[in-house]
């Protein structure tokens, strides 16, 4: 009995922390809406001016031109279109895609939406739309919490860190047996055996790198052939596009399928891939292995659609608990691939209670369950991976042999070769600059000069650069200083050259990242260390290089003081990283203001 109170206890608290989830959701809401247009704009709530510039009726996608975009949504955000007097009464769409390239912002039309707005003509507005989820995270919790129902208590008694479990012996065995015929290194093969060996519960971490999504395609295919049904599941559809994806590369497409209501990547139609907004109307087979891909909301459509045995959870680190109960309710048996050291949940409210604030991966890590790490980074050369491996995996990350001794490949000459040598695989341009929050001007110029060299004096290709920024501003400030850039060597922008937050590239890598840490005003600086100094955005910023990492910033980073004890350790990665990293004062360039 005292068991079952402690574990009611925990789920009251997750309902707690939903409550002032939505509860500050509303007030920004509402505290967005107060707000002049311009101040949404900058705040990142809005997108304005925009301009309808076609509209796919068989689709149901708006393609819209758009000045600039420095708003903070995501794919599947539910935003309002409308001319800007009063949001809530345009249409109600959610948000696809932004190609900063072309200036375009695509939108598609919310199936659940039940407004009959049209599209007004002239200046458009982009606003944000509340997502009303909170009652199916409720439900979801009130079953994983309620003494009647069996899976229910076992998520609760896993959650609350009291489910026993332990590998069945002879199922390892078996599982090793099979593991050992994969083309993988021995952490990926011990990783598949000990899932596969898992009655209830497996934990596998994939730093970067390190081919969590190969292991995971693999563990989906053995599980299939075992006949099992399978839910794969992650908090962004793009997760589980990526996933599906590389399971169907040793997985019939006939026995995989995609709850989506949503326009979808247009990979998935073309390997075959079912994909309906319906849960009823997916056509899946009654019997024998499957694959389905849905979010954690989706999840919830097909109760009473199809069964499955196991849930595959994909990007755990990022899922919060109560996002993960409703994915986890699906089935009894668990595995769940992620990494707390990179990206985290995203909350809005402020919770006293850090532990209902963690990622369903950093909360069950920490209970002790069942894990295995990955520990062979196939991306990162040996220099490159020594920092994170010591600041956040224990010293246990290693670069794979194929990949330690890689080095970037340029050409005699340039104006900054002092920076672009290879021999240095990471270093750090202190261009001392003051007072900048979002933008830094100077960053960027150098940033535009950098990526210009590589590309014309060096023969890198444009989509082997990635150029990373905390801030959309600073975004934007790279893409115009790069045009420039290249303009001044008679040469157009290569449509290949990208600019994006560190939100928006986890997974992805190239050869050459030039990182704009951007601020280096140190009273804003000390306003926001929750965000600009998260350790999990540092990780994810760094590890995104092959063979050259170049950190843009100011030495006034290394000047800010913290305000508490627990604000120096956020400060700290960061600090070490500056001050652990050979540094290059700039040459002075003159900023050109847009």
């Amino acid at each position: 009995m005292a068991e079952l109170r402690t574990e009611h206890a925990f789920g009251e608290r997750l309902a707690r922390y939903l409550e002032r989830e939505r509860a500050a959701e509303v007030q920004s809401h509402l505290e967005s809406r107060s707000q002049p247009l311009a101040q949404r704009v900058e705040d990142g709530d809005a997108i304005a001016p925009a301009k309808l510039e076609s509209f796919d009726s068989a689709r149901g996608v708006y393609t819209l031109r758009v000045e600039d975009n420095l708003a903070k949504f995501r794919p599947g955000d539910p935003v309002w279109l409308s001319d800007g007097r009063d949001p809530e009464s345009g249409l109600p769409l959610v948000f696809l895609d932004y190609q900063p390239r072309e200036g375009r912002v695509l939108l598609q039309r919310d199936r659940f939406g039940d407004s009959k707005a049209q599209v007004p003509t002239g200046a458009l507005v982009v606003d944000r739309r509340r997502l009303e989820n909170y009652e199916k995270l409720h439900g979801a919790l009130e079953r994983a919490f309620r003494a009647d129902d069996e899976r229910g208590r076992k998520i609760g008694a896993l959650l609350a860190g009291r489910l026993e479990t332990a590998l069945h012996p002879e199922a390892l065995e078996r599982a090793s047996a099979y593991a050992a015929k994969l083309p993988l290194d021995p952490t990926q093969r011990r990783a598949i055996a000990e899932a596969l060996a898992a009655p209830d519960v497996y934990l596998i971490q994939g730093p970067p790198g390190t081919g969590k999504t190969i292991v995971l395609a693999h563990l989906v295919a053995a599980l299939v052939a075992r006949g099992r049904r399978v839910l794969v599941s992650a908090f962004t559809h793009t997760a589980i596009d990526n996933a599906l994806l590389r399971i169907a590369e040793h997985v019939p497409v006939s026995s995989m399928a995609k709850l989506a209501t949503r326009e979808q990547s247009p990979e998935l139609a073309s390997r075959g891939i079912k994909v309906d907004p319906s849960a009823r109307k997916l056509q899946l087979p009654s019997k024998g292995g499957l694959v389905v891909g849905a979010t954690a909301y989706g999840a919830l459509k097909l109760e009473g659609v199809t069964s499955f045995d196991v849930v595959v959870l994909d990007e755990a680190g990022q899922v919060a608990l109560p996002h993960a109960v409703a994915a986890l309710l699906s089935a009894s048996r668990w595995i769940l691939v992620g990494d707390h050291q990179q990206l985290r949940p995203v909350t809005q409210g402020e919770h006293a209670e850090r532990e209902v604030t963690r990622s369903i991966f950093e909360h069950l890590h920490a209970h002790g369950y069942p894990h295995a790490m990955l520990q062979h980074s196939y991306r990162m050369n040996a220099e490159l991976v020594a920092f994170p491996s010591a600041c956040f995996y224990a010293g246990q990350l290693a670069s794979a042999e194929s990949a330690s001794e890689r080095r970037l490949v340029t050409k005699s000459g340039g104006r900054y070769a002092e920076i672009l040598a290879p021999e240095r695989a990471a270093l750090f341009v202190d261009l001392a600059h003051e007072g900048n929050p979002t933008r830094s001007f100077e960053e960027a110029e150098l940033a535009g000069e950098l990526a210009a060299e590589l590309v014309l004096h060096h023969g890198v290709p444009a989509s082997e650069i990635k150029l990373i920024a905390p801030f959309r501003a600073q975004n934007r400030a790279l893409l115009t200083a790069c045009a420039r850039s290249f303009h001044r060597r008679g040469a157009a922008l290569p449509r290949e050259l990208e600019a994006d937050t560190v939100d928006r590239i986890q997974g992805q890598e190239s050869e050459v990242v030039i990182l704009s840490l951007t601020a280096s005003d140190e009273g804003w600086l000390e306003r926001k260390v929750d965000f600009y100094f998260d350790a999990g955005r540092l990780n994810v910023a760094i590890t995104r290089a092959k063979t050259k990492l170049i950190v843009l910033g100011s030495s006034a980073l290394l000047r800010v003081r913290p305000r508490s004890l627990e604000d120096v350790v956020k400060t700290n990665p960061l600090r070490k990283l500056l001050r652990s990293l050979p540094r290059v004062q700039a040459p002075r360039i003159e900023s050109e203001e847009p």
